[in-house]
């Protein structure tokens, strides 16, 4: 069988093949066959509470597996990891999915499967820490070209990787995991590379783990230095905030370090604040000294449940249009409340596919005057988005009307197109 990729789950669908299944082909494949079940097999993903079946398709044939660990990490979980490295030495690609609940063994087991594999190019643990010298085998690894790690609690980083000459010489994307903010910036000034491309960080928020202004500044200061960023991403997973915790206000100079990233493509900063400085004159220095931004995000509203003021206005997205030509996706929440400059001379941003609001207000009066803002600016404008619970009742069906207005606009343009089609 030439199949070479293969999902072993407890809940088989759509054709899919469930452990009890592959415990029986194995068996048969041997006894009829004299070989293995799927000598092709080149991709694995794991998706079983029970998967002792999957001892029976590891081969230093593969290249790439998935395990999800679901709720607990049991023996079976465990055994194949810790003969993951003695099997299947020439995987390129591993991923331990998110377990739900904190095992410390998997501490250690999951640090074992990094032992031994030099072709390793992506790896993912996002739930668990790994050990130190897991971690410095990790940075001496010569291909490894993208890493998703948990940051362990006040752990010595630089002592892991001090006796090596080039840590992490060919790492060009990592995404990071913690339990706080102070453990992701020390990780990210002693460990991760200077020339890193893209660098995203999550910080699961609580009560005690909400970014302030001060730390934001240290770690956009830390980033700034590592100018072939390409792509930054921020993100405290605040779905789950309780109204009433603390916050914090973040002005220009929180953010002012990254304008010397002038390579920087994606810019994402999603974190939960009272209040974002971040004025049109802001704006307007970013959009300068970012001209190859093609996505940007200030704080927009995630599931409705977080408020972020801003005190931008219309302007800065007109900004955005003058100085990023590349643009394809902006969210930000523009005021409009005391804005009466709808002028946008000549500029555009064609390649706007995507406009997020958050929870910004649209009197009735402005829809039009937005409308015909939006379609000047962003000609190929599809879809916008706005932060239903905080906007208000009467924002809400404002932006709906942008949106329609925008939609018929877009089908005028069509018809015109094809009709100019016809007479040519």
């Amino acid at each position: 069988m030439r199949v070479k990729r293969f999902l072993i789950t407890d809940y088989p669908r759509n054709g899919k093949v469930d452990a009890n299944v592959v415990r029986v082909l194995s068996a048969a494949s041997e006894a009829f066959l004299n070989g293995p079940f799927l000598p092709c097999l080149r991709s694995l993903q794991i998706e079983s509470q029970d998967p002792w079946s999957a001892h029976l398709l590891l081969s230093d044939r593969l290249r790439k597996v998935i395990i999800d660990l679901g709720n607990d990490l049991t023996l079976a979980h465990k055994t194949i990891i810790s003969t993951l490295s003695i099997k299947s030495p020439m995987l390129t690609h591993v991923e331990c999915l998110q377990a739900s609940v904190f095992d410390q063994s998997a501490h250690v087991a999951l640090s074992a499967i990094v032992h031994n594999m030099r072709k390793l190019r992506v790896v993912c643990f996002p739930s668990h820490a790994l050990t130190t010298t897991a971690l410095s085998y990790l940075a001496s690894l010569p291909n490894l070209h993208t890493a998703t790690l948990f940051i362990p609690e006040k752990q010595p980083y630089s002592k892991a990787i001090a006796t090596l000459d080039a840590p992490f010489a060919p790492l060009q994307a990592i995404t990071l995991h913690s339990a706080g903010w102070d453990d992701l910036i020390a990780f990210t000034e002693q460990v991760v590379p200077a020339y890193i491309r893209e660098f995203a960080a999550t910080v699961p928020i609580n009560q005690q783990a909400i970014i302030t202004a001060a730390q934001l500044r240290q770690l956009t200061s830390i980033l700034a230095a590592k100018r072939t960023l390409t792509s930054i991403v921020l993100n405290d997973n605040n779905a789950n905030i309780i109204r009433g915790w603390g916050q914090s206000n973040f002005s220009p100079l929180d953010m002012m370090p990254l304008l010397s990233c002038s390579g920087l493509e994606h810019l994402s900063l999603e974190l939960y604040c009272a209040e974002a400085e971040f004025g049109d004159a802001f704006v307007h220095s970013l959009a300068k000294a970012l001209p190859k931004l093609r996505y940007l995000a200030f704080f927009p509203a995630l599931n409705d449940s977080v408020i972020y003021p801003s005190n931008c206005t219309p302007l800065s997205m007109l900004h955005m249009a003058q100085h990023c030509p590349h643009l394809e996706s902006l969210s930000i929440t523009p005021n409009s409340e005391n804005f009466n400059d709808w002028a946008v001379g000549d500029f555009r941003a064609p390649e706007v596919r995507y406009l997020q609001v958050g929870n910004a207000r649209l009197e009735t009066r402005f829809v039009k005057k937005m409308a015909l803002f939006l379609s000047t600016i962003f000609p190929n404008l599809q879809h916008i988005a706005w932060g239903h619970r905080y906007t208000g009742r009467q924002s809400s069906l404002s932006w709906a009307e942008v949106t329609e207005l925008l939609a018929y606009g877009v089908k005028i343009r069509d018809q015109e197109r094809a009709w100019m089609a016809k007479g040519q």
